[in-house]
């Protein structure tokens, strides 16, 4: 169900306090152990169901409250990671590269975190693409707080999309199209283990997203690619607890 004007009562009844970080490990497939998480937006009712962003996300943006939404969610990874040794990611959008209020509010938190070189930034390869010009002072700016991104969903190899790949990101997830569609004797391999072995020489890590099938682990091991996160490997959950403990 989607909220938006058809749906309004969840869009009048709406707070951000009803949405809740939901924690999903990204795996090391060398010993299987949990090598950071990325915290996804969930949206509770007063039903007790839970919607996903794609769910919500239009209304979000319609209403003007992304910057709102990042920064509830920021807030609440803070406070759940303040004793866990373990990084952690959220995901932003393009306006958030562009709009100082992001890089001011990590900035005022840098006394309260005491491992706030964990904090990695998710942009998707579609919004990375759309604000390319403003990137690299993006992320230099974040380099200097010890905050990493992360490209998310990559799913485009055209020449014009992988200049992304020259920029000083932290690490770069495949999408599930991308993997399983790779074909070891087409062009289509060489390309992502060119991109892979770029990667790992410049110390930016590789992540497979959305690993359901014992057989996509396979490739992964043939591609090079060490890590990786999907219902295979773990699905996100409320508590980090739980996870921990996974």
């Amino acid at each position: 169900m989607l909220i938006n004007e058809h749906n309004r009562s969840i869009s009048d009844n709406f707070s951000m306090q009803s949405i809740i970080p939901f924690y999903q490990s990204i795996v090391d497939l060398d010993d299987f152990g949990v090598a950071r998480y990325e915290c996804l937006a969930r949206l509770i009712d007063q039903n007790a169901t839970t919607y996903k962003p794609e769910n919500f996300m239009r209304f979000i943006e319609r209403e003007a409250y992304s910057a709102q939404l990042t920064d509830h969610m920021l807030m609440q990874c803070l406070h759940s990671f303040e004793y866990q040794n373990m990084p952690w990611n959220i995901n932003i959008t393009a306006a958030e590269c562009q709009d100082l209020y992001l890089l001011h509010h990590l900035r005022s938190a840098l006394d309260f975190v005491p491992r706030f070189a964990h904090i990695g930034l998710e942009l998707s390869q579609s919004d990375a693409l759309s604000v390319i010009d403003v990137l690299p002072s993006f992320i230099a700016q974040c380099r200097e707080l010890n905050v990493g991104i992360f490209v998310d969903n990559i799913h485009d190899l055209s020449e014009d999309a992988q200049q992304i790949f020259s920029l000083d990101f932290a690490g770069f997830k495949l999408s599930e199209g991308m993997i399983t569609s790779v074909d070891i004797a087409h062009n289509s391999f060489s390309t992502i283990e060119n991109i892979i072995g770029h990667a790992h020489a410049n110390n930016q890590m590789v992540v497979a997203e959305y690993v359901e099938q014992d057989t996509t682990l396979q490739l992964l091991r043939k591609l090079g690619i060490r890590f990786a996160q999907g219902y295979l490997l773990g699905k996100p959950k409320q508590t980090l607890a739980a996870l921990v403990n996974h």
